[in-house]
């Protein structure tokens, strides 16, 4: 169970949004609220900038820098230095999120395009934050992890 938010936490971190697609139609307010909700419910402090794009943006970024051809859901950007105690108050990273891959992936998974968008995010930011899903058992504690953020979340 997700701890209710204190409010001084909550004002501590910051959210970024860069709109770049128009296939879905985003509140980014809702974004926003989602990224600070995730942070809250993992008691850390610091910015995070969301970029939603379509997928041959993140086509693009999946080559260039993972060497993967193809489009994917979510690619994330780690600024935090494990090293440096300061780096949790200052920018985590970016979190790049294709909203035509959730178009397309959202019904195959019993889940509206949005609510799977909202679902990249929050896995997004749990990268960002240091969860993995490399190992399977890594894949599953994050996947749980994500959804009951995420339901948490839509109850509040």
């Amino acid at each position: 169970m997700i701890a209710p938010i204190d409010p001084l936490f909550h004002s501590s971190n910051a959210v970024e949004i860069s709109d770049r697609q128009s296939l879905l139609d985003l509140d980014l307010s809702e974004v926003t609220s989602l990224v600070l909700f995730t942070l809250a419910a993992e008691s850390r402090i610091g910015s995070v900038e969301v970029a939603f794009v379509d997928d041959a943006t993140i086509a693009d970024l999946h080559l260039r820098f993972m060497g993967t051809p193809g489009a994917t859901d979510v690619i994330t950007f780690p600024l935090a230095d494990d090293d440096d105690p300061t780096a949790a108050e200052a920018t985590l990273g970016e979190v790049v999120v294709s909203t035509e891959t959730a178009l397309r992936q959202g019904p195959e998974y019993g889940l509206d395009p949005l609510d799977e968008t909202f679902l990249y995010v929050v896995h997004g930011v749990l990268h960002l934050l240091g969860y993995d899903d490399l190992e399977e058992a890594d894949a599953d504690r994050m996947e749980a992890r994500q959804r009951e953020i995420l339901e948490q979340w839509k109850d509040r």
